[in-house]
């Protein structure tokens, strides 16, 4: 997603704080319940089906309400998956905090010493850049966030998806960066980049690791690609044509593909983002699988990007984190808020929503605070 969209959802979360400030001074009147917002939202022309997730306090929420599809009566339910779009950043990044946990990879190891091991060509100007740049945005890496971007590649001559995130890592690298080392530069390259240097340094594929090394141990059962490309059951993305919604067929020559696949190609149901989303709530406490100390690796900003997530904070000093996705198909918005034990997912099969993301997330704060009024 880019920049300007980022200080949107960042916006956004000041106008939660600013609520969730209040709610300490004054009653909250009994909003609508969560079904009824998504119900409300998934009766307009212009989104085929809705789905709500908020955790508060260790507790799961969850609404859906619509349609798979819109030129089909099936509606979506609560096991369904969703295309997140770019909040799998922050899944490729928790990734790799894992992986630093276990002594594979270091947050300062090098993608020059580690990609251009052996023969390959690296630039002078990526020398100095680490594995937490590239999470960071700040490593140089291009961006390859916009079609045209791919248009330049050459034929790497290999099919396999880790050979292929490798030729393309050292295509980057053998050529000028973008910005200079440590400028901010929003990358999907760089997750891409980023998770080839795990599989480098472990000799797994970035899905064979997501999967063993973190999904599973949180029991979330991801798909790759869109939700339907194999189970067409699952909801279908749309584009919004002038007023009218269009299916876009999962099978179409439109997919993301594996050499950014790692920033922005995961799709889950909302139970399973619930519990990602809850891992990153243990801010200040060790998990199985993560420190406290690399936990606050993965959180701590540079500039106001994390590791996968925008940080603003509040008057109190508390911060927030949130971050859209959206590769055009679905939309998803995250938003987690540590010191309140709180977290809120809204996905829409739609893309080009962040409009209508505010108007929701502005619908379902109240609930949350109610929700944390009564746990009070």
């Amino acid at each position: 997603m880019h920049r300007s969209f980022m200080l949107a959802v960042l916006l956004a979360v000041v106008s939660c704080i600013a609520a969730s400030a209040q709610e300490d001074a004054a009653a909250v009147e009994q909003p609508a319940t969560l079904q009824e917002v998504a119900q409300s939202f998934a009766e307009r022309r212009d989104v085929a089906a809705v789905g709500i997730l908020t955790l508060v306090e260790g507790e799961q929420e969850i609404a859906t309400a619509g349609l798979r599809r819109v030129n089909d009566g099936d509606p979506v339910t609560p096991e369904d998956r969703w295309h997140l779009g770019s909040n799998s950043k922050a899944m490729t990044a928790t990734l790799i905090a894992v992986l630093v946990e276990q002594g594979v990879l270091s947050w300062d190891s090098r993608p020059a010493e580690l990609i251009g091991a052996g023969d390959a060509e690296v630039h002078q100007g990526f020398a100095d850049a680490t594995l937490l740049d590239l999470l960071r945005h700040r490593s140089g890496v291009a961006a390859f966030t916009d079609g045209n971007d791919f248009q330049k590649l050459p034929d790497f001559g290999v099919e396999d998806d880790s050979e292929l995130r490798l030729a393309f890592s050292r295509w980057l690298l053998a050529n000028p960066p973008a910005v200079e080392h440590g400028e901010f530069l929003y990358s999907n390259a760089g997750y891409g980049m980023a998770a080839c240097m795990a599989e480098l340094a472990t000799g797994r594929s970035w899905m064979e690791l997501m999967d063993m090394e973190l999904f599973a141990p949180l029991g979330i059962e991801a798909a790759y690609g869109w939700p339907a490309l194999e189970d067409e059951a699952q909801p279908w993305g749309h584009l919004l044509v002038l007023t009218s919604l269009v299916e876009h067929d999962p099978h179409s020559e439109y997919q993301l593909g594996p050499l950014i696949a790692p920033a922005g190609d995961i799709s889950l149901s909302l139970a399973d983002m619930g519990k990602f989303l809850a891992l990153h709530l243990q801010q200040s406490s060790a998990s199985p699988l993560i420190s406290a100390e690399n936990m606050q690796v993965l959180h701590e900003a540079s500039g106001d990007y994390a590791c996968g997530w925008i940080a603003g904070t509040d008057n109190t000093g508390n911060t927030f984190y949130s971050h859209d996705g959206s590769a055009g198909t679905f939309y998803c918005r995250a938003i987690l808020a540590p010191a309140k034990q709180s977290a809120v997912a809204i996905v829409v099969n739609r893309g080009a929503a962040d409009g209508m993301m505010e108007e929701i997330f502005n619908a379902v704060i109240p609930l949350v605070i109610a929700r944390r009024q009564e746990g009070s």
